[in-house]
C-alpha cells in the first residue's frame, strides 16, 4: 500500500510482547522518501491483458515489473504446445465422456486459461471428486515445445440416498448404471434411481395424489453433453413435469457461468526500487455488477429447485 502511494522506500518494523495469555505487536511504519503514486488499475489493467495474450500464445511463465519510474516491463518463457492429455482413475467413464468436458485439445498452444476453464467443466459435470491445480500435472519439454497433461480422477460413490423432510417428505435411492454404450447411450453417464414423494403441494397440483413412488432414469447436466444431458425420464409424471425439469436444468446450467463470471489468478509485479525489490499485488476484480448477478444466481437455483 504504501509502495502504490509513492513512498518506494517505505520500511516496516514490528515488535512483539508476548505475554502468558495474549501478545501485543507494534507496527512502525518508516515511509521514506516521496517519489511519485503508482496507477494500479491501469498497471494491472494492462498486465492483464499481456497475461491473456500471452496465454492464447501457449506462454506458461510471464513475470512483470516496474521500476522507480513507473516503466513496466514483462519477461515471457517459451510457447508450448499441447502433446497428450491423459486422464488416470476413471474405470467406469469413458475417454470420449470426459474430453467432451475439455476446452483444451491436443496439437494447440497451451492456453493456461482454457486448462483452467476445462478444469471448471469437469467438476460441473459431477462425475468425479473435485479437481483442482494438484491433480493437473503438466510435464514441459523445453527442446521440443511439448506439454503433455496428466489429470488424475477420483470417481464419486456409484450410489447414494437421500432422507429429506418433514414436510414435504421426501426420500430417493441413486446408482450409476454400468459401463457400457457409447455417446448418448453411454450407461455410466445415467443413474437410476427410485424416489418416494410425499405430502407436498407441488405433488398434489401435478398430479391429484400425496404419495407417489417414482422410478426414473436420469442423465444429469454436463457442460460436455449440453442439450443432450439434464435428462429425466420418469413414467409416473406427466411429460409436461418431465419438461419443466429439463427446461430449468438447461436454464440454470447454461446461465450459472454467465452471472458467475469467470475469476483469473492474482497477479505479483515486481517493484524495482533503490531499496530492493518489492512485491505489488494485482488482484482480479469481481465481475461487474456483482450484487446483481448474485441475486440472479439465487433466483435460478430457487427455480431449479421447485422444478424439480
Amino acid at each position: 500500500m504504501w509502495i502504490t502511494r509513492g513512498y518506494f522506500d517505505a520500511r516496516i518494523t514490528t515488535n512483539e510482547e508476548i505475554g502468558a495469555k495474549h501478545a501485543v505487536v507494534d507496527f512502525h511504519v518508516e515511509p521514506g522518501r516521496y517519489y511519485h503514486p503508482i496507477d494500479t488499475k491501469t498497471l494491472c489493467s494492462c498486465l492483464f491483458a499481456e497475461r491473456r495474450e500471452s496465454e492464447r500464445q501457449g506462454v506458461l511463465d510471464f513475470e512483470a515489473s516496474i521500476d522507480e519510474n513507473g516503466t513496466r516491463s514483462v519477461e515471457r518463457g517459451r510457447t508450448y504446445t499441447v502433446g497428450r492429455i491423459r486422464f488416470e482413475g476413471h474405470p467406469h467413464y469413458s475417454d470420449a465422456a470426459i474430453r467432451s468436458q475439455f476446452l483444451l485439445d491436443e496439437g494447440v498452444p497451451l492456453d493456461s486459461w482454457l486448462l483452467r476453464q476445462s478444469v471448471v467443466r469437469l467438476n460441473r459435470s459431477g462425475m468425479f471428486e473435485p479437481v483442482d491445480e494438484r491433480q493437473v500435472h503438466i510435464q514441459t519439454d523445453a527442446a521440443t515445445g511439448i506439454a503433455n497433461i496428466t489429470v488424475n480422477l477420483t470417481e464419486r460413490k456409484r450410489g447414494t440416498w437421500n432422507l429429506s423432510g418433514p414436510l414435504p417428505l421426501s426420500g430417493s435411492v441413486s446408482a450409476r448404471l454400468p459401463a457400457w454404450g457409447a455417446g448418448l447411450l453411454e450407461l455410466s453417464t445415467y443413474t437410476a434411481s427410485f424416489n418416494v414423494l410425499a405430502y407436498s403441494t407441488i405433488l398434489k397440483l401435478a398430479t391429484n395424489r400425496r404419495f407417489l413412488p417414482v422410478l426414473a432414469l436420469e442423465r444429469p447436466y454436463t457442460p460436455g453433453a449440453g442439450w443432450l444431458s439434464g435428462l429425466y425420464f420418469a413414467p409416473q409424471l406427466p411429460p409436461r413435469w418431465m419438461l419443466l425439469s429439463y427446461a430449468a436444468t438447461q436454464l440454470e446450467q447454461r446461465l450459472t457461468p454467465l452471472l458467475a463470471g469467470t475469476r483469473v489468478p492474482d497477479l505479483t509485479v515486481t517493484m524495482q526500487r533503490p531499496g530492493g525489490e518489492a512485491g505489488i499485488l494485482c488482484e482480479a476484480s469481481k465481475p461487474r455488477m456483482h450484487t446483481v448477478r448474485s441475486g440472479a444466481l439465487l433466483g435460478l437455483h430457487l427455480l431449479r429447485a421447485i422444478a424439480n
